[in-house]
């Protein structure tokens, strides 16, 4: 996604905590699509609730920096010499994790949206397994390095998605990924019988299971309700 599409998506989620539900008296939560497109056919309740919503995103984005996968970093070695490196790979993430506590005096946690997107800079071809082996390394030296949490967003095999419930298989390249991460939390749907009626639902039941956790116990589940249209998870009672 576009990091004018994440940031419409965050404004979303503020609209439909702001609303409480989808209609209220206050106005009409709004969709990433109608952000988007400028509120062309909203009325004046769904501007007002946008407002509140934008004034609350506002708040706390500016603790937030977004790099796209087109974003690149540099670092100035000498007044003759400079680096630029892609953010979309390990090194870039390091240098602008530098750049970053250089200019902010402050260490970001790190999310990386996703795993399986990230690159390497190499002269060699690597596998699949390969590149995702050596990535999930790097990721966990950057965590060590900087004392950060680095939170990692891996897809799933797609085979496993019928599947009965989560587990470390589904998870593409899992032994990499189980053997490096400290905790690791599967989501999936709470009724997995039939996954395309349940993305259906508005909202979507789904579970969040605690897989892996190197000092606590595993096996926990957390209900969610997630509406879709408004990115946002509510936590179910």
């Amino acid at each position: 996604m576009s990091i004018d599409e994440l940031i419409a998506r965050s404004i979303s989620r503020e609209t439909f905590e702001c609303c409480g539900n989808e209609l209220t008296p206050e106005g009409i939560a709004l969709s990433t699509l109608d952000i988007l497109n400028g509120l062309k056919n909203n009325n004046d309740d769904s501007r007002r609730i946008y407002d509140n919503a934008f004034h609350n995103y506002k708040k706390y984005s500016e603790h937030i920096f977004i790099y796209s996968s087109q974003s690149y970093v540099s670092k100035t070695y000498n007044t003759n010499y400079c680096e630029y490196e892609s953010v979309n790979t390990t090194k870039g993430i390091r240098l602008a994790l530098e750049q970053h506590i250089r200019i902010m005096k402050k260490t970001p946690v790190v999310m990386v949206d996703y795993l399986q997107l990230l690159n390497i800079r190499s002269t060699t071809s690597l596998t699949d397994k390969q590149l995702v082996d050596k990535n999930i390394v790097e990721l966990k030296n950057i965590s060590t390095d900087f004392h950060t949490p680095v939170i990692t967003i891996s897809s799933l095999n797609r085979a496993s998605y019928n599947s009965k419930d989560i587990d470390f298989s589904v998870f593409k390249e899992s032994g990499s990924i189980e053997h490096n991460g400290d905790i690791l939390i599967g989501l999936q749907f709470q009724d997995k019988s039939d996954p395309n009626e349940a993305k259906q639902k508005e909202p979507r039941d789904i579970e969040a299971v605690i897989l892996k956790q190197r000092n606590a116990p595993v096996g926990t589940k957390i209900n969610f309700l997630f509406h879709a249209k408004y990115n946002c998870f509510e936590e179910a009672e």
